[in-house]
């Protein structure tokens, strides 16, 4: 299959050089220009055939066309007699026609692939669009970057606008920090459990080439019961079922498995805490206790309440809540870490004096012993929700981060989460259910070691030995972080915007783009050539014809944009020649643009080439 799409790739890339060449085929046939010849491709003929006056034909190299009219290229060996100014003057030649004319032809070109483009995009409109993970077009963010989270940017957010326009997803979030280098994001809190929503608003500063993706978009984290579990699995007898989602875990709302693996990686145990008559949840780092500075007191406490708990080791190796707690579960004070300098976890909300914990992950506590003992293994806490069918069925991303956002229910929800740790726990709340307490495990622990190695072999393949050894290390890295060892998946909603939008879109990104290139905000490690952009369609068809025509609508247009760019040997450039020619009413002196032409050819192949080996590079090394 692959070599079908290779060969379906490089016909899309064909069609494409073909209806460009076509529109200045037929418009110069138009208005009465003679065409010397149509060529699909570069160098010796695979085919050639001469109908009326023209030669069409197909060279060996696909990748490019050209459509050659009379006296846009003077034959030096025949014409060297003849004045530069005399192509005005040969009987239907390019230059003997108005200027107006000509840039008629010019444009039909890069118009002709706009034309591809909607016909593509119209085709895939009807079709019904696309169906993608909803989280590739969500408006809520599902993990935020640490800089993001600083200046406000909470889970759950649903961003509305992303510098000034409309926010349809974290491409436009990472699009925009890439060419703007920062993000001016608005949008609304939503209050999912607690409060009414509130809008917000943030401008900072963001490199991702130096911190990475601004965000991500929000998942419906859905069990996937058409992958057996592993019998190591934690979740191996959770009694997970069919369209059962996470939605809660130790203390947040989920919207994303990135979220899901640092809660678990993090450790924090989930403390249920009584404060002045009011009872809440927070979470609550587990430290080492020779880690903490502490009296001789509070030491010979934790010593004796480790004997009590029956707990074998040295005291240093215990883990501790960094507080010293009495014997009947109050706060008396907060332990600092020995050494200031080292790196200590973040605490979000601290215990005050006079705190008294109540349960450890939904485990009800009544003394320091219980709390000892429970805080040495962490379990996480988690409720399910089970999704009915209309609350997955197919929707239009216009109104699916609305669904999102509705398909928690804050009252059934907080009936669970408000009893965990108390005696009468309630298990079961509408559509949500508590499930026993879950004791994460490393992910070799759950799978087998050859699961990874397909993904060493192709960090092998990579020639540069540095990133060679980080892609390593981070598999290595990676299998020891603890997980849940489930499947999970998105719901899928359709994207299916009008024709006229995607052009529209299209052409907005392609000049800011084109923008950022000249004024050095993206290098050149973004752009594709050729090879790049049949590695593009290749990925389209094997996923799809509707993502084929997406890529090939999307690729269209870029060529049109490109094509119109003032540069001469570009339809663009030519055209500001003939609007030159408009203003001053003069002839062009074609001796100088002759010359002008061949430099910026030159350079033009060399920018091919350049963009080539740098495709042929990412392919092969990585």
């Amino acid at each position: 299959m692959t070599i079908i799409y290779f060969i379906l790739s490089a016909l899309a890339l064909g069609v494409l050089v073909l209806i460009h060449e076509l529109g200045h085929l037929l418009a110069a046939k138009a208005v009465g220009m003679f065409v010397e010849s149509f060529s699909i491709g570069f160098g010796p003929s695979l085919f050639k055939k001469k109908i009326g006056n023209t030669e069409y034909r197909i060279g060996v190299i696909l990748f490019g066309g050209y459509v050659r009219i009379k006296g846009m290229e003077r034959n030096k060996k025949k014409d060297s007699q003849i004045s530069e100014e005399s192509v005005y003057d040969i009987p239907q030649g390019f230059f003997s026609k108005s200027p107006w004319k000509r840039i008629i032809v010019l444009a039909a070109g890069p118009l002709a692939n706009i034309l591809l483009a909607f016909v593509a995009f119209g085709a895939l409109y009807l079709s019904g669009g696309r169906n993608k993970p909803y989280s590739e077009h969500s408006q809520i963010v599902g993990w935020a970057n640490p800089i993001l989270k600083e200046k406000g940017i909470k889970l759950g957010d649903r961003i509305h606008t992303c510098n000034g326009k409309p926010y349809l997803g974290d491409k436009d979030a990472f699009t925009s920090a890439l060419l703007d280098g920062h993000l001016a994001l608005n949008g609304v809190h939503p209050g999912y459990l607690y409060g009414a929503p509130s809008e917000f608003s943030v401008d900072v500063s963001f490199d991702p080439e130096r911190e990475g993706v601004p965000c991500l978009g929000a998942s419906y984290l859905l069990f996937y019961d058409k992958a057996p579990l592993s019998s190591q699995s934690p979740m191996i007898n959770a009694g997970l079922t069919k369209d059962d989602r996470l939605v809660w875990m130790d203390g947040e709302l989920l919207f994303s498995t990135a979220q899901v693996s640092k809660i678990l990686n993090e450790g924090y145990a989930l403390v249920k805490v009584l404060r002045r008559g009011q009872e809440f949840l927070t979470r609550q780092p587990r430290v080492l206790a020779g880690t903490l500075g502490m009296s001789a007191y509070i030491r010979n406490e934790l010593i004796d309440n480790q004997y009590e708990a029956g707990i074998k080791g040295k005291w240093t190796s215990l883990y501790v809540l960094p507080y010293a707690i009495n014997s009947y579960g109050y706060v008396e004070s907060e332990l600092a870490p020995i050494d200031p300098e080292s790196p200590f976890p973040y605490i979000e909300d601290r215990l005050e004096l006079g705190d008294r914990i109540i349960a450890i992950d939904s485990m009800p506590v009544s003394s320091s012993i219980d709390i000892l003992r429970l805080v040495q293994n962490h379990k996480v806490t988690i409720i399910v929700q089970k999704m009915q069918p209309d609350q997955l069925v197919e929707v239009d991303t216009s109104v699916a981060d609305t669904r999102f956002i509705e398909s928690y229910d804050s009252r059934d929800l907080l009936k669970i989460i408000n009893s965990l740790g108390s005696s009468e726990e309630v298990k079961t709340a509408g559509q949500y259910r508590l499930l026993a307490p879950i004791q994460p495990k490393p992910w070799i622990s759950i799978y087998s070691e050859e699961r990874l190695n397909p993904q060493r072999e192709l960090a092998k393949k990579i020639k540069n030995q540095d990133k060679q050894r980080y892609y390593l290390e981070k598999i290595e890295e990676e299998k020891h972080k603890l997980s849940l060892g489930i499947p999970l998946q998105d719901a899928i909603v359709r994207y299916n915007p009008s024709p006229t939008y995607l052009v529209g879109y299209v052409i907005r990104e392609s000049l800011r783009t084109m923008r950022a290139l000249v004024t050095g905000q993206i290098n050149h490690q973004w752009l594709s050539g050729p090879v790049g952009i049949v590695k593009i369609l290749h990925t389209g068809w094997s996923l799809g014809l509707g993502e084929a025509l997406f890529w090939i609508g999307l690729i269209s247009v870029n060529l049109a944009v490109l094509n119109f760019l003032p540069i001469p040997v570009l339809d663009g450039g030519y055209i500001v020649l003939c609007l030159w020619e408009i203003i001053t009413r003069r002839r062009l002196n074609m001796r100088v643009i002759e010359r002008v032409l061949v430099v910026f050819l030159i350079l033009l192949i060399i920018f091919f080439i350049f963009l080539t080996c740098q495709d042929l590079l990412r392919s092969f090394v990585g």
